[in-house]
């Protein structure tokens, strides 16, 4: 009975009580449930049906929710059963989305309590509620919305455990916290923010960003702009407005920035109609969002207002908002039928549109016209119809169709008794207007009847209105004139008749003149005028507003610092400051912005800059002094707010970068960078201000540790580092060791110091070790040994972190009590709170520390995420403490799932966080508070630390997991068998640890593998792989394993035991089959035939199980190359193994290698033939896509074999994808085509054939032009077609001369100049056209009209950069040719996603080694990946496609320019004289013109050209590309983050380079990205040293590192970041020798290959090209490496010659398989060369070293002097 008048309570009109009845239901629940809840469903059911069915009821609908979520938070169990919680969370997401606040907050509320009672929700249901609870967190309009959205989340996350992958399933996630924890107001929402910071986790940086970076946001075109532009301040204005307007929560501020936007386009006049993209769509969508809440005057009012704005918008921009005109009509029909109010503004806005779109108005007359009508017919308002008449007149002639719906509603009106005269008069003139332009003849009958009875009734009447009178017989008169009066004579005398029965007037005489004269002609001329004067529009379109005066005194007064002390006062400042700047800037546009900055002042702060900038272009000398000087006094204030210090350091960068600096101090700017964490900023001011000390000589050792400090806060250690290479190590001090993390070295000095507190810094070193236990000591004995209390305070905080460390909370309770507030003592105090039990006084300790770390935390992540991250992971540490209060409850109550639940969350966390042993040990020390240890967890642990050198700590770690903390380690066979994995990992520790114990350590793998063998699989063969590793090393320091049979032996059997036990197990058949071709390289000229066919074809079979069982992409794709070689190696032993394996293999594993597969089709060998045969046509049915443009090459191979298979696996494919393969077949055909004319291709070839002239080889000659003359006698194109009846005379006259001499054969002096007369002037006609191609656009319609009408193909759009694979959907119309030397085309593809992607087609070379290339990049990417030190470097690929031997399509990578650009555009902007004035200094030296100085620099010697080199670098700067990297950057985060990225992608490619062996690095072969930073490089012609080789010009540097490129590094140049990253990619490269080796294997045998070429090019034909080359070009760059203007594709501008291109070989079908063995022999030598690089040359260099001499050795300036000038050596 009492249970059911508590349930009677629920249903209290008094809400308390209703919640005080659940929470006791709750508690009778978990006593007495059989009672309780067959009720609580009655009720529950209720409850559901009241919230499904009481939506018009707010008050019942919330109060029915808020209960709900009460009973869910009362009865978790009950909740939890059946399907409640869904049913419940289904209905209450249907309206969470909801416009009244109050709805949203109680069923975000709900649903968050909902939440946390039941852990059983559908995971589903909730990812799906995450993205609107995103939302709710960013509206602006409510505070209480927000919390309750932040509460949510943080429920969600904990319930469910879904942490970490939040932030990557939903990548606004983390953008709206930072944002709303940065302005968040209110102080417990931004507790609650902190806390789902830690709930989630501290993602890794990597992982969330995955190359994303939020501070390089930007828009591109932007950053062209600079606030000299007349376009910067209308474009920094629009982007500001438009930001708001796209805030659905400042829809407050919407009105009053439209009305801003009215002004700004008033002011700037048709100027402005360049905006109207970025305004349009928000203003039409703000029209949307009125429609939808237009129900209230109030929206009524307000839409009112905006459809008046939108006229007066129209009638400034006119018909340039005809993109729009759909939208605007579809909105204006919508708001006509809402409110009759509405119906005049919508007139006023048809007809100011008909106005501006007079010459096209037929499109909107359909929509127009039904409005015009409704006001016809309704006749409600006199103004409506004026304005529908105007309307009408407007659209005159686009009315035609439907005159027989307008002129009956017109009569209609002439008709109504109860209209007025002045309405009558407009529809007369009405229908004058549209008479005049439309035939009124079927209308003339009922006109005449209803203007007649318009008489009638005005003489009635004693009110007659002479004025009328005369527009009616206007209106007849202008009918006569119109119609012509002939064809309407019996309504002339009926017209004069009723003008006789008129009474007499003046207006009645006048009119009779003007009949009896019969001068119509003459009134309707001056009718027209009259009556178009009444349509006019005022034009508004090109007001010019005046430039508004500066008012000096009152900006002076608004920045004086006077009686400014609090922060609130200082804060009144800024906002006064930055309002006024806006009211006296000169500009309109930013003017404009003023009354709404009074009103939202975040539009202000946005446009700070750019009003400051304006105001200072406008200010004498005196006032500017004046404003420095309160700046100078306002920056340095203490309680200046930070958001105000950030702005005026914004402010000085901004004018710094241009081209207005400041006059303060960089010193003074540094250190307030500093105060309010800035750290870019810092950086950039500590740069400056150590070069300046620099030039001086006196650098302070003091800037250098704060620069050491700074660079650090950055997350730049390695430039860090650098610095100790500017300072002797001797002069270093401890500290700055510290900064870097070399504590060993720190720790020595320390303890050798006699300076007072040492002991300090011993600690900090002991802390940096890791080495809590020597720390707790230490701290123990300093304590007691000092007497100074406030020392002993000092000592307690390292005290009690290094006890908690250790796990001694005990020994923390005795220093926790003497520790002053802060993050860190409220966290320790936590600690020891919940080590007692006392878990309320924990959590007050959490709160107060979570409170006091948010200005930290905000402050950094709002810089940069990775900049926070180890303020997030305290956060973390802290949330989680939280957790291990609850976990320890749980556990005390026996709550199994619970403890299960929050376990799970802590490893998906963790999982999810960065690697590094800091945040896993910050982490880890919280949970040991549970008294829980996961061994995964603490395995990873010490892998974590063994790979960061912290061996003590690993050792410690994996002692604890097998014998337990403080125990000596006994490995027994019990202990191996109870802990195997510890125990290997312990192995593990201790060969890494001590290299002595090698030999203990096999001994301990060898126990590990006797007693894992059965029980533990995973161990066992990790155990095994690592003996047979230690087996080679150990034998290979005594002589080579390959020769000791019994080492042999051993590591067989060890390898065929893995592979028994696990035969799964990928690596050990890797090592399998690795193994066996190690051993047939060193004996197989020893084995007998049957036995190394044996060892071939388990090699073979190795390699196709690892294949199998890899999900390891990298070792994949080695294994596949491996195999691939095998094949080719051995193809009579290996090729029925291969197929058989092949046959059973997914055919996916060869799309990585399909170039080699194709290159090996034509080779000798049978069987290896059929082999590869077999592959290709499995692939060219299962994947056509990714083999048809390969096997499309070789069809057009020279090689009559190549060609024949190639065609027959075309014919495979092609009778499963017959469309694909004819797609293929004619795009590639029509983009060869299209990638050289005709014209060129004479142009070309008369090149080469002036070549064959001058070495007299006449009868080459003839044979050659015949070729040339038979190959161009079917044109298709009409561009092949225009061009042979152009010039078709002279080749005709040219054509019979050269028959007659191959008839005569005798080619004698006089025949052959005859013959060669005629050529020349084909090659005059043909040069100025030739020169002139790349001035125009081309028609595709005249080149490639096929081309142009393949229309959505099957065909896959080859593209490495796009985010989803896509098919070509066509072609757009037009190509580009490019001005460089061999004149690529540039066209654009449409995809099937309507997206355009761009592309260049190469004619005139062999574009298969760049294609190997990208395959290499492709490797390296995926090497450098895998690595957490290296997975933030990457090779910038592009898609390379041959079309064959001579042409390909390259991907155009966009926003890039070449370093040469660059510099050019550098020198432009800082106005040097000359941008060649290096050139131009070595001609005036060498007394000669600078087209001639590579001539005359190789006729110097070499110290001749050094002495010069040196000479030019002295009078020059080379800092182009520093000031290009800075002036780009909008602020100096992004500057940082792009510099950075800079000198790592330079170091990358530097590393791939040099191994690679590629050379030609000048500056127009590398590129900058305009965004990113990230280098870009291009031009692969000169790979494996060739540059090196070459007989002249040589190039003796390893890669490009030129001062330019040095000074744009960090302040300690090449020793910081860039050798940093060179070492580590180097490692990388060389621990992945065997992978990159593979590859290479493939790609220096590779058939295709021409290593004639070299040779070629080291005999005759190159550098008679570079001669040629420096007479063209103005700086003496090679012309085939012509940068293409401001924005350079990244495809291949390689430098090979004409003569190869269009060789006399391919010509005459000479063959290129002569000399085969001098070409096998070139490339084993290559092969060689490059596994000496990878092993650290022949000097066996350890990565460091070798990257040091490589450095030395590419800045060496006598290797850069000796470089070509073209080359550019002193940028």
């Amino acid at each position: 009975a009492s249970s059911s008048m508590i349930f009677m309570a629920l249903h209290d009109q008094y809400y308390p009580i209703r919640v005080c009845a659940a929470k006791i239901l709750g508690r009778l629940a978990e006593i007495n449930r059989q009672q309780v809840w067959p009720n609580l469903l009655v009720v529950v059911s209720q409850f559901l049906v009241q919230i499904e069915y009481s939506r018009g009821d707010v008050k019942s609908y919330t109060d029915a929710v808020q209960l709900m979520g009460e009973l869910a938070g009362a009865f978790p169990k009950f909740m939890q059963s059946g399907c409640f919680a869904e049913n419940i969370l289904g209905s209450l997401t249907q309206k969470i989305e909801d416009k009244n606040n109050q709805i949203s907050i109680v069923i975000l509320n709900a649903i968050g309590k909902l939440a946390m009672a039941t852990n059983n929700l559908n995971l589903n249901q909730l990812i799906q509620i995450i993205p609107i609870v995103i939302n709710a967190i960013r509206d602006q309009s409510s505070a209480k919305k927000r919390r309750a959205a932040v509460l949510t989340l943080g429920r969600i996350v904990s319930s469910t455990g879904f942490v970490i992958e939040p932030y990557t399933r939903y990548p606004q996630l983390l953008d709206t916290l930072i944002t709303a924890l940065v302005e968040e107001g209110e102080e417990d929402t931004r507790i609650e923010i902190i806390k789902v910071f830690g709930m989630i986790g501290a993602v890794d940086p990597y992982q969330y960003n995955n190359g994303r970076q939020r501070t390089l946001q930007s828009v591109t075109q932007d950053i062209q702009l600079s606030p000299k532009d007349q376009h910067y301040n209308p474009t920094v204005t629009f982007q500001a407005l438009a930001r708001i307007l796209n805030d659905y929560t400042l829809r407050e501020y919407h009105f009053s920035v439209i009305q801003a936007v009215l002004h700004i386009f008033t002011s700037l006049g048709s100027v402005a109609v360049r905006y109207l993209p970025k305004i349009m769509p928000l203003f039409l969508n703000l029209l949307r969002n009125q429609i939808e809440t237009a129900n209230s005057s109030n929206q009524y009012q307000r839409s009112d207002i905006l459809i008046q704005q939108l006229a007066s918008l129209a009638n400034i921009v006119r018909f340039s908002i005809k993109p729009w005109l759909p939208e605007i009509f579809e909105i204006s029909i919508a708001f006509f039928n809402l409110h009759p109010q509405n119906k005049v503004h919508i007139m006023r806005l048809m007809k100011i549109i008909c106005h501006g779109m007079k010459h096209d108005l037929d499109s909107s007359v359909v929509n127009i016209l039904p409005l015009i009508l409704d006001v016809l017919q309704k006749k409600n308002n006199e103004t409506e119809l004026t304005l529908g008449f105007h309307t009408l007149c407007t659209l005159n002639a686009a009315v035609n169709p439907y005159l027989q719906l307008l002129i009956p509603a017109i009569i209609s009106i002439l008709n109504d008794e109860n209209i007025s005269n002045f309405i009558k008069k407009e529809a007369l003139t009405t229908l004058r207007i549209l008479g005049r332009a439309n035939s009124l003849g079927f209308f003339v009958s009922s006109i005449f009847c209803s203007v007649t009875q318009m008489l009638r009734l005005n003489y009635s009447y004693q009110s007659n209105d002479p004025e009328l009178v005369k527009d009616i017989y206007y209106t007849i008169i202008s009918i006569f004139v119109s119609i012509g009066i002939n064809n309407i004579k019996r309504f002339y005398s009926i017209t004069l008749k009723q003008l006789e029965n008129l009474p007499a007037s003046p207006e009645k005489e006048e009119i009779q003149n003007i009949f009896y004269q019969k001068s119509f002609q003459t009134i309707e001329d001056a009718l027209k005028a009259s009556d178009q004067k009444r349509l006019v529009i005022d034009d508004t379109s090109n007001i010019y507003v005046q430039e508004s005066k500066l008012d000096s005194k009152l900006l002076l007064s608004s920045i004086s610092c006077d009686n400014r002390s609090t922060k609130e006062d200082w804060e009144d400042w800024m906002r006064g400051f930055a309002i006024q700047l806006l009211r006296e800037t000169p500009s309109q546009a930013l003017r404009s912005c003023f009354a709404l900055a009074e009103a939202y002042f975040p539009i202000a702060k946005e446009l700070f800059n750019a009003a400051f900038y304006n105001c200072w272009y406008k200010l004498l000398p005196g006032d500017r002094q004046e404003i420095v000087i309160s700046l100078t006094r306002a920056l340095p204030h203490p309680n200046l707010p930070n958001e105000t210090l950030s702005l005026l350091l914004n402010l000085a960068e901004f004018m710094e970068r241009n081209g207005q600096e400041l006059p303060i101090d960089v010193q003074i700017l540094g250190a307030l960078a500093d105060r309010c964490q800035i750290y870019a900023k810092s950086v950039r001011y500590k740069e400056r201000e150590y070069k300046k000390q620099k030039i001086s000589n006196r650098v302070d050792p003091q800037l250098l540790d704060t620069l050491t400090e700074v660079y650090k806060s950055v997350h730049l250690i390695e430039a860090a580092r650098g610095l100790l290479h500017i300072q002797p190590e001797g002069k270093v001090r401890a500290q700055r060791f510290e900064k870097l993390g070399q504590w060993q070295k720190a720790l020595d000095i320390y303890k050798e110091s006699t300076t007072p507190h040492y002991y300090y810094g011993v600690m900090r070193c002991y802390r940096g070790l890791k080495q809590w236990d020597k720390m707790s000591e230490f701290c123990s004995e300093i304590s007691e040994s000092v007497e100074d209390i406030n020392v002993k305070e000092s000592i307690a905080r390292y005290a009690a972190r290094a006890t908690f460390m250790c796990g001694d909370y005990e020994g923390l309770g005795k220093y926790v009590n003497v520790l002053p507030e802060n993050p860190n003592s409220l966290f320790l105090q936590a600690a020891f709170q919940i080590h007692k039990g006392s878990y309320t006084e924990a959590k007050l300790h959490i709160q107060t520390a979570l409170k006091l770390l948010y200005p930290e935390v905000s402050a950094q992540v709002n810089e940069s995420y990775q900049r926070g991250y180890r303020n997030i992971v305290r956060v973390q540490q802290l949330v989680e403490m939280n957790e291990v209060i609850e976990f320890r409850l749980a556990r005390d109550n026996g709550n199994q799932e619970k403890m299960y639940r929050i376990g799970e969350t802590w490893k998906n966390r963790l999982f999810g966080m960065q690697r590094d042993i800091a945040t896993w040990e910050n982490i880890l020390s919280v949970r040991k508070l549970a008294d829980v240890v996961d061994n995964d967890t603490y395995i990873k642990y010490a892998r974590i630390a063994r790979s960061e050198k912290f061996y003590t700590l690993a050792g410690s770690v994996l002692t604890q997991l097998m014998v337990g903390k403080n125990q000596h380690v006994h490995i027994t066979d019990e202990l191996i068998r109870s802990k195997p994995l510890e125990v290997y990992e312990y192995s593990k520790y201790l060969e890494e640890f001590d290299p002595t114990m090698k030999k203990d350590t096999m001994n301990l793998l060898l126990k590990v593998i006797e007693h894992t063998r059965q029980s533990n699989p995973q161990v066992h063969s990790r155990a095994g792989l690592r003996l047979v590793k230690h087996h080679y090393n150990v034998s290979i320091e005594a002589s080579n394993a390959l020769e000791n049979k019994n080492i042999l032996q051993k590591i067989r059997d060890h390898l065929s035991e893995v592979v028994q036990v696990q035969k799964e197990y990928y690596k050990a058949w890797h090592e399998m089959a690795l193994f066996y071709v190690n051993y047939l390289s060193h004996h197989y000229s020893k084995l007998s035939e049957k036995d190394s066919s044996t060892y071939i074809e388990r090699a073979c079979t190795s390699y196709f199980k690892s294949i199998h069982f890899s999900k390891n992409s990298l070792l994949k794709q080695q294994d596949t190359l491996r195999v691939l070689t095998l094949l080719c190696t051995y193809p009579n032993q290996c090729s029925k193994t291969f197929t058989s394996n092949a046959n059973v293999t997914p055919p996916e594993i060869w799309l990585s290698c399909v170039p080699q597969l194709v290159a090996r089709i034509s080779m000798k060998e049978d069987k290896l033939v059929h082999a590869v045969h077999n592959v290709l046509s499995t692939l060219a049915i299962k994947h056509p896509q990714a083999i048809v443009f390969a096997l499309s090459v070789a069809t057009h191979s020279n090689d009559a074999r190549r060609q024949k298979l190639s065609e027959h696996i075309m014919q495979v494919m092609k009778k499963n994808h017959t469309n694909l393969v004819e797609e293929a077949k004619l795009v590639a055909e029509e983009l060869i085509r299209i990638s050289v004319g005709w014209l060129e291709v004479w142009h070309h070839r008369l090149e080469v054939a002036s070549t064959l002239r001058s070495e007299k080889k006449y009868e080459m000659l003839c044979q050659y032009l015949h070729i040339i003359h038979v190959q161009m006698e079917n044109p298709q194109t009409p561009d092949e077609k225009q061009f042979i009846d152009w010039i078709r005379p002279n080749l005709a006259r040219a054509y019979n001369i050269l028959n007659k001499v191959m008839e005569a054969k005798t080619y004698r002096q006089e025949e052959m100049s005859a013959l060669w007369y005629e050529y020349t002037q084909i090659y005059y006609r043909i040069q100025p056209i030739y020169e002139k191609l790349s001035e125009n656009t081309h028609s595709l319609e005249i080149l490639s009209p096929r081309l142009l009408k393949a229309k959505h193909l099957s065909l896959r759009l080859p593209s490495l950069n796009s985010t989803t694979p896509t098919t070509i959907s066509g072609f757009c119309e037009t190509l580009n040719i490019l001005s460089s030397k061999q004149k690529p085309r540039v066209i654009k593809m449409i995809g099937a996603d309507s997206k355009r992607y761009k592309f260049l087609i190469k004619g005139l070379e062999d574009i298969r080694q760049d294609e190997r290339v990208m395959q290499l990049f492709g490797l390296v990417n995926d090497i450098l990946s895998r690595e957490k030190k290296t997975r933030n470097l990457h090779m910038t690929r592009y898609e390379v496609v041959p079309l064959n031997e001579n042409s390909g399509l390259m991907e155009w990578v966009e926003d890039c320019d070449t370093f040469h650009a660059l510099v050019i555009e550098a020198r432009g902007r800082l106005r040097e004289a000359r941008n060649d004035r290096e050139l131009q200094l070595l001609a005036r030296r060498l007394r000669t013109e600078i087209k001639y100085v590579p001539v005359q620099c190789e006729r110097i010697t070499q110290d001749e050209r050094f002495r010069l080199f040196q000479e030019v670098c002295n009078k020059t700067k080379a800092n182009e590309l520093e000031y290009m990297l800075w002036i780009r950057s909008h602020n100096s985060e992004i500057w940082l983050t792009r510099r950075t990225r800079f000198v790592r992608s330079l170091a990358t490619g530097s590393m791939v380079g040099y191994v690679l062996g590629l050379g030609d690095r000048h500056p127009k072969n590398i590129m900058l990205h305009r965004v990113s930073g990230q280098v870009v490089h291009i031009d692969f012609g000169d790979c494996f040293e060739a540059a090196h080789e070459r007989n002249k010009w040589p190039e003796f540097v390893p890669f490009r590192l030129t001062r330019m490129l040095v000074n744009a590094f960090e302040v300690c140049g090449t020793g910081g970041t860039f050798r940093s990253t060179c070492i580590e990619v180097m490692t990388h490269l060389r621990q992945n020798q065997e992978t990159l080796h593979a590859l290479l294997e493939a790609f220096v045998h590779d058939p295709l290959f021409n290593w004639h070429w070299d040779e070629e090019k080291k005999e005759a034909g190159e550098d008679e090209d570079e001669k040629k080359d420096t007479e063209n070009d103005e700086l003496g760059l090679p012309e085939a490496s012509e940068a293409i203007y401001s924005s350079t594709p990244a495809y291949s501008l390689v430098n090979r010659s004409v003569y190869q291109a269009f060789s006399i070989q391919n010509v005459i079908s000479e063959t290129r398989n002569e000399g085969n063995g001098a070409i096998n022999e070139k490339a084993v030598k290559v092969l060689d060369r490059i596994d000496e690089k990878l092993s650290g040359e022949v000097q066996g260099l350890n990565p460091t070293d070798q990257v040091d001499q490589l450095i030395e050795a590419a800045t060496n300036q006598f290797n850069l002097a000796q470089a070509y000038p073209g080359w550019c050596p002193f940028w």
